[in-house]
């Protein structure tokens, strides 16, 4: 909560200094954005983390800067602090030394690998955000096009379309979790990561969104991200794409596609953070998340080398 507190009082006094008139304006002519807010940009500033002492850095010394409207790939073999450094990003965790900058008035919003549902409703898990809705028809049509374009299952969908008419009137057993007895590894991480989708933040976190998902899943949750950035927001109107903020997001990807997909790389390495191009990220270095590698082939399992895996496989 004290970290928190802090870093909202840094977020708030750095983006009170660039909101001065004569800052924004230069914001604008650099940009050559609308509007000089959206020029902000995001900054890490010696930024180093530790849990047992400053002789213990998982993180250590990062400094980096990118704008905001951006995709960023996150990439790093395991152990090499990536995990980290994501719950540094998604505000999650925060800096035991130095400064991690986002425009105060921009929503942060960390996706962690492991797929967490909520004790409700199938329409409550993915309504985050209901009190702010203007219109429940457009939004819960917005809800079921990004569910049906992550791949959720057709009995999942069904429901949600049965369903809407009572949520709508808000006649749902709220507190219904019988949906989630029968339901797959990948329908929970597809409605952990629609959720996000439909949430919409400004600065979007995922670690490994696609780690547990088939070929299929995969590209089309790429496709959403990349869509999140571009049109800022998944299945939103081209006619007010000019009022919406920027929307940045910070990905650690497990498939070369995802990081052919980003603006820009920034690799974990050996506790520093630094950005790489991307023809330098291999499919060794994705293959590189593995301790031990077991291949299943004709219906027998034997341990294979790292270097041995191409995504052709992984596919």
């Amino acid at each position: 909560m004290k970290g928190m507190k802090k870093i909202n009082r840094i977020r708030r006094s750095v983006t009170k200094e660039f909101r001065q008139p004569e800052k924004l304006a230069e914001l604008r002519r650099k940009a050559g954005t609308r509007f000089g807010s959206d020029a902000m940009p995001i900054m890490l500033q010696n930024v180093c983390f530790y849990y047992e002492g400053p002789a213990n850095k998982i993180i250590d010394s990062v400094n980096l800067e990118v704008n905001q409207g951006k995709l960023i790939a996150v990439v790093g073999g395991r152990r090499g602090g990536k995990a980290t450094f994501m719950k540094l990003l998604g505000h999650v965790l925060f800096p035991t030394e130095g400064s991690y900058f986002v425009p105060s008035y921009l929503r942060i919003l960390h996706v962690s690998e492991d797929p967490v549902l909520l004790d409700r409703s199938l329409w409550s898990n993915l309504a985050i955000g209901k009190a702010y809705w203007r219109s429940a028809e457009n939004e819960t049509a917005r809800i079921l096009r990004i569910c049906k374009r992550i791949g959720l299952s057709q009995v999942l969908l069904t429901q949600l379309e049965e369903s809407r008419e009572q949520y709508i009137a808000g006649e749902n057993d709220d507190n219904d979790v019988t949906w989630q007895v029968p339901l797959s590894n990948s329908d929970r991480v597809l409605i952990h990561l629609a959720r996000a989708f439909i949430y919409n933040p400004e600065v979007l976190v995922m670690n490994r969104p696609t780690t547990r998902l088939p070929e299929s899943s995969s590209q089309s949750v790429i496709g959403l991200i990349e869509e999140f950035v571009k049109n800022k927001g998944v299945e939103l109107s081209q006619t007010d794409l000019w009022r919406r903020r920027p929307r940045t997001a910070f990905v650690s990807f497990v498939r070369l596609q995802g990081v052919r997909a980003a603006d820009v790389v920034w690799k974990v390495e050996d506790k520093v953070v630094k950005v790489v191009e991307q023809a330098d990220v291999s499919e060794d270095l994705i293959a590189e998340f593995a301790d031990v590698v077991w291949k299943v082939e004709d219906k027998v399992v034997k341990v294979v080398e790292q270097a041995d895996v191409s995504e052709d496989l992984i596919r």
